[in-house]
């Protein structure tokens, strides 16, 4: 197994030698990281523990087969005493960066319809609700779109002891160009200018994207009608401590009630939960400075 050649682009170059492709190695050559670690011990002579790997290469699809190499593998895996997961990201090379915490999501179909029929914009314009318009109407319950503020409490967690401060020293060391690596277009920027507050957004706070729509046209096709529906997919961003099942509960309510214009409104989906971790032990956090005293934390994706 090889890495791909330099320069090469890894989502549509062909390899000529087998390569380690996208999917088995979602952030980077993660995969490789952990030989390269064992290699290095060994290297400087310092003892290690019995190490197992497990290479899920779901991508972003999620893993729906992670749980069933765990059971197969129960035994050769034994009881492990530490657990690392590469699958998150590092602020900078000049520290060690740990992951605390993961929002999980609440995901669904929003779908909207008040005719059986597409019927032409010149004779039902002005008479027929447009779908999209209601379908934006419904949105606003869920959103302040000024904002991006999630509208409903249920999303909501507060942050737990000490994870202000991590977030404070996370963006005195990354400064205002902790996210320049996103493929931003020229002129555009960040919805805040202020690290601390990107950092809180990403890890803390809930945040709404529509990922998906049927029932709109190419361009092509798209005519002077007035379309029968409009479906959207919603995925909405849950911080650790969030109930992702009375969260899709209430959004469910909020989004089928009382219907703008009588419409026909449903929404389905689900939810995943969201994790942060506890306290370190003593011991583990002992060690972790004895090996490392620049060790930082910060908050990542899922």
């Amino acid at each position: 197994m090889r890495a791909g050649a330099r320069g090469s682009d890894p989502g549509r170059d062909r390899p000529r030698r087998p390569a380690l492709r996208r999917g088995a190695a979602d952030d980077g050559y993660a995969a490789f990281l952990p030989f390269a670690a064992i290699a290095a011990l060994r290297r400087e002579g310092l003892p290690h523990p019995r190490c197992y790997f497990l290479i899920e290469t779901c991508e972003e699809s999620g893993p729906f087969d992670v749980a069933d190499y765990f059971r197969h593998q129960r035994t050769p895996i034994g009881n492990p005493s530490l657990i690392v997961i590469l699958d998150s990201g590092a602020g900078d090379y000049e520290r060690c960066w740990i992951t605390t915490s993961l929002r999980g999501s609440v995901t669904g179909v929003l779908e909207v319809s008040s005719i059986e029929k597409g019927i032409h914009s010149g004779d039902a314009s002005g008479v027929v609700p447009s779908s999209f318009r209601i379908a934006r109407l419904l949105l606003d319950r869920i959103e302040d779109v000024r904002t991006g503020r999630i509208l409903l409490d249920e999303f909501h967690a507060p942050l737990p002891p000490g994870r202000r401060e991590e977030l404070r020293r996370a963006a005195e060391i990354l400064g205002p160009g902790a996210f320049d690596s996103f493929s931003w277009r020229a002129g555009a920027k960040a919805v805040s200018a202020d690290p601390f507050e990107l950092l809180l957004n990403r890890g803390w706070t809930p945040q709404l994207e529509v990922t998906g729509a049927e029932g709109l046209p190419s361009f092509p096709d798209a005519g002077n009608v007035l379309r029968p529906r409009t479906a959207l997919k919603l995925s909405i961003r849950i911080p650790p401590g969030v109930e992702a099942e009375r969260a899709l509960g209430a959004l469910k309510a909020r989004l089928e009630h009382d219907p703008p214009y009588g419409a026909q409104v449903r929404y389905d989906g689900d939810g995943t939960a969201g994790w942060t971790r506890r306290q370190w032990s003593r011991n583990w956090s002992r060690h972790c400075g004895q090996r490392r005293s620049s060790a930082s934390a910060t908050n990542r994706r899922t």
